[in-house]
């Protein structure tokens, strides 16, 4: 699940980006070209009415070879929902096969791809029906591991010959060993690795951390990891011990409507302009999504053989802001949480808060945690102009005990970091009077460092003229979260958000439904 799901602040708001790239039949030396992932497919595979998108996909796939110069596809696991049903099965396959010439696996593929095995895969329905026998005969793939979990292959594009390794959902230490042969038996080539288990909203997994430590840190041919697993889109840098800069990005749609809407990952590399741009589609909306989580560049130098990363850069209209307490001058940040089992005591002091259902553990007690950060919008440093079109609002917090799932709900009432449980009248309730009822969003099971979560539904609002008394964060379960307060000793664990606008004017359409007002943008010019 995501830290945010799709909603009318983004249907509405966001216009399709259309980019148009070079038209080629041929990937010449020093051409552009598209890789393209395809993140987890589970809901469609569950639900023949959801199965479309699945359909759109590969469709648009074959249909945009040329155009988009495609030289490789490689799916990011959990093909499947139920892992070993047949049924599931027999929905996607056909789907897989449009890669095919005919639409037969049999055929030679219209381009060369990968498929990873996911958690929700199954090992021998897995292996049965995408195992190493599926590619005999094509000139791109390189082989398997022992138990046929783990793929490689090969492909040429832009003047460049690339390596590519999937892994399978949780690979073992003679899975890696098995990949770091292949990547000796290959050597210098620019390398990609695939896998399902690697990232969540804010960096790698137990998994992850495994795979980057026993062989992506300690190969400096690897220059980008893939994978999908967590509902969300994230992306970091990370410095390998060679000291080069290694891309590894999140992507999976599949708590969006109908399993995910269609949308896939575009990747091309620009050679001409020492860019790597990254871009979510869904061909079955025709339609970009233009969050920065979505929409961005890579600096890269294309060498003579290699690819070296050089660091991200946001789109050019793209503007970011942050506010934090202790940076840039800030001092806005007002955090507290109120306790059922301590109803009259204050934790405006507090450098932890925790969201809970059940606390201490077995009482089923409540904690809830309020966080506002002031003076957001102005013409001033660090502030939001009103006029300006808001794409993307992030709390970012840093957890520093995982747990259950929570939600931000935007408050309806002033508080201060003085009140309590009582003070609040047992606490705060999301009852459209004292907050409101639909949360912003609903994380999903929280793990230890960096999360972030959307909130741009109450900054939108905001933005539009309600006041703001910012958020309650509550628990959807009995396993607290406990992150750190603005009053932390240190400022970078502080509470941060993050608000993403473009820089050109907009106007403002409000448009009264029932009694919800919404807001629309429409872009000047």
């Amino acid at each position: 699940m995501s830290a945010y799901s799709i909603g009318w602040s983004r249907n509405l708001l966001l216009p399709a980006v259309c980019l148009l790239l070079a038209s080629s039949s041929v990937l010449a030396q020093g051409s552009a070209f598209t890789i393209v992932a395809l993140p987890d497919t589970q809901h469609y595979s569950d639900s023949e009415a959801n199965m479309q998108h699945f359909y759109n996909q590969t469709q648009w796939i074959v249909d945009s070879i040329a155009e988009e110069n495609i030289a490789f596809v490689t799916h990011l696991g959990d093909v499947t929902q139920s892992g070993d049903d047949s049924t599931e099965w027999n929905r996607v396959m056909p789907a897989l096969n449009t890669l095919e010439t005919g639409g037969d696996y049999t055929n030679a593929a219209y381009v060369p791809y990968s498929v990873c095995r996911g958690n929700h895969d199954g090992t021998s329905s897995f292996t049965a029906n995408l195992g190493s026998f599926r590619y005999t005969g094509e000139s791109w793939y390189g082989g398997a591991s022992s138990d046929d979990r783990c793929h490689y292959q090969t492909f040429s594009a832009g003047g460049y010959n690339f390596l590519h390794l999937n892994l399978d959902y949780n690979p073992t230490a003679d899975h890696l060993t098995w990949a770091q042969g292949v990547i000796n038996s290959h050597s210098g080539l620019p390398t990609i690795v695939s896998t399902h288990n690697y990232m969540t909203s804010g960096g790698r997994t137990s998994t992850g951390d495994d795979i980057w430590s026993n062989l992506i840190n300690n190969n400096s041919q690897i220059f980008m990891a893939l994978c999908g697993h967590m509902h969300y889109e994230y992306q970091q840098i990370s410095t390998n011990a060679s000291g080069d800069k290694v891309i590894e990005m999140l992507s999976d749609f599949q708590e969006y409507t109908e399993g995910g809407m269609g949308y896939l990952r575009k990747i091309e590399f620009d050679v001409p302009n020492n860019k790597i741009n990254v871009q979510t589609y869904s061909p079955s909306l025709n339609s970009y999504q233009k969050d920065p989580n979505s929409y961005f560049s890579y600096d890269v130098t294309f060498g003579a053989s290699d690819i070296t990363v050089n660091g991200l850069t946001l789109p050019d209209d793209v503007t970011r802001v942050s506010s934090q307490n202790g940076f840039n001058g800030y001092d806005g940040t007002t955090d507290t949480q109120v306790r059922e089992e301590y109803p009259t005591t204050t934790y405006g002091d507090a450098t932890t808060l925790k969201i809970d259902n059940d606390d201490p553990g077995g009482s089923g007690s409540e904690n809830h945690v309020l966080i506002k950060f002031d003076n957001l919008f102005g013409e001033g440093e660090g502030q939001v102009p009103l006029d300006k079109e808001i794409i993307n609002a992030r709390l970012v917090l840093n957890i520093t005990n995982d747990g259950s799932a929570f939600s931000p709900h935007r408050m309806l009432r002033s508080w201060s970091e003085s009140d309590t449980w009582d003070s609040l009248s047992e606490g705060v309730s999301t009852d459209d009077v004292e907050a409101a009822a639909d949360a912003d969003s609903t994380t999903s099971s929280v793990a230890i460092g960096l999360l972030e979560v959307d909130v741009t539904q109450s900054v939108l609002q905001w933005q539009c003229g309600d006041t703001n008394y910012g958020w309650v964060l509550k628990s959807t379960s009995t396993d607290g979260v406990i992150f750190s307060s603005s009053e932390y000793a240190t400022e970078s664990p502080r509470p941060m958000l993050v608000i993403d606008y473009v820089p050109e004017p907009t106007s403002l359409l409000l448009l009264a439904v029932g009694a919800v007002t919404l807001v629309r943008r429409r872009r000047r010019g």
